[in-house]
């Protein structure tokens, strides 16, 4: 008798590797459901088994399920197709736009592919989906089979050092890990792509709006205007400009983000208090510029850049629709149902906030987002109330180190 030998099916492949794999580690008891990481429940719910980096055994099991789900295998004389993960490289994942990225790429598909996220951190790798990454000295071989990355790490711009940190005023150290971390982190990565056999398809980097100077007037900018002046865009300029090595290699945008509007963090985290106990009111003359732009049209935007292959230099990440402080200010005043009559007087800023206060509160940038309009971008949030409305209310993913509030 003849026993006819049939090839097992992805299915049963699938299935065999899985038992491999859990018989390597077994979740115990105390890989409990956690929040200690700015990712969704549903994600954590996959990730808590994986307390620790995995064994090199396990490793084995999960490169082979890797593989194997990157072949085609032949069946009945057609082909069924197993497609590989879109992975993207990601720094910055549990800073205010990372975490927000984060739960946005949960479940989403780039190029009929399901998205993984490879986390770079500077610490030792907690999770299965974490590489430890050295900001000074990036590896190239940790990025080899990334189909794109996304930088986003550098030091806060609006926080402060030692006894006046909560005012945001800037010391010459604060300023020089503001630029350094910005200038050094991007060349490390972009010193990797230049070091890669297979590059990334697409290099997103964070950049700012403050490229364009902080007095500028009535004057609107896009993307095809000149640097201004001020610290913060000399700082674009160098940042912008080291990400720029890697076009020789990759498609790459710098994003340049406006003001986010979000109760976790930035400008509106250091307002709201005052608003809402009725103390808030305008900066200055209220007359200058504030370039803002919602939490979830930035991870919208990044989202865009990784699908849009016509976008790439510099790209604005504002709303549609500018406003000065005094629009913002009344528009904050209404979503919280609180009156603004304590205006904030220009000398009083100048003490308070220093340097950081002259360009960021007292000044502005009137910029609109050309290039994400023109490439089909849809903002979710196209009006300063709908951004301030949705950031008090449902803004609810909470970065790294952060309780939801």
């Amino acid at each position: 008798m003849k026993l006819s030998m049939q090839p097992p099916s992805p299915v049963s492949l699938l299935a065999a590797v899985s038992s491999l794999i859990l018989s390597f580690h077994q979740p115990s008891p105390a890989a409990a459901f956690t929040l200690s990481s700015p990712v969704s429940p549903s994600a954590h719910l996959r990730l808590a088994h994986y307390p620790r980096p995995p064994s090199p055994s396990r490793l084995c099991a999960l490169d082979f399920l890797k593989d194997l789900m990157g072949t085609e295998r032949e069946r009945g004389g057609g082909t069924a197709v197993m497609a590989k993960s879109y992975t993207i490289a990601l720094t910055g994942s549990g800073g205010l736009v990372g975490s927000e990225l984060m739960s946005m790429l949960e479940g989403t598909q780039i190029n009929g592919r399901d998205v993984l996220v490879k986390r770079l951190v500077r610490r030792q790798p907690e999770t299965v989906d974490e590489v430890q990454w050295d900001a000074s000295a990036g590896d190239p071989s940790l990025l080899q089979d990334v189909d794109a990355i996304v930088h986003l790490a550098g030091e806060n711009v609006g926080s402060g050092e030692g006894l006046l940190a909560p005012l945001g005023r800037w010391s010459e150290s604060k300023k020089r890990k503001i630029l350094e971390s910005r200038v050094q982190g991007t060349r490390a990565v972009v010193d990797a792509i230049l070091g890669m056999q297979r590059p990334p398809s697409v290099f997103v980097c964070a950049s700012a709006v403050g490229y364009y100077g902080f007095n500028s007037g009535e004057r609107l900018f896009d993307e095809g205007d000149a640097q201004g002046e001020g610290f913060l865009a000399d700082v674009c300029r160098q940042w912008e400009e080291e990400a720029q090595r890697a076009a020789s290699k990759t498609r790459v945008v710098n994003t340049r983000f406006g003001v986010v509007m979000s109760r976790h963090g930035g400008a509106l985290t250091k307002l709201l208090p005052l608003f809402s106990l009725g103390g808030g009111g305008v900066l200055g003359s209220g007359e200058q510029w504030f370039p803002w732009v919602s939490r979830r049209d930035v991870a919208g935007a990044i989202l865009h850049a990784l699908k849009t292959e016509s976008l790439q230099g510099p790209v604005n990440v504002v709303g549609p629709s500018c406003v000065t402080n005094a629009e913002f200010t009344k528009a904050l005043g209404r979503v919280l149902s609180r009156p603004t009559f304590f205006p904030l007087p220009t000398p009083v800023a100048q003490v308070l906030f220093g340097e950081m206060g002259e360009e960021l509160l007292l000044g502005g940038q009137n910029v609109t987002p050309k290039k994400l309009l023109e490439s089909g971008y849809e903002f979710q949030d196209s009006t300063i109330e709908s951004a301030l409305s949705w950031a008090v209310n449902q803004d609810d993913v909470v970065p790294a180190g952060k309780t939801l509030k």
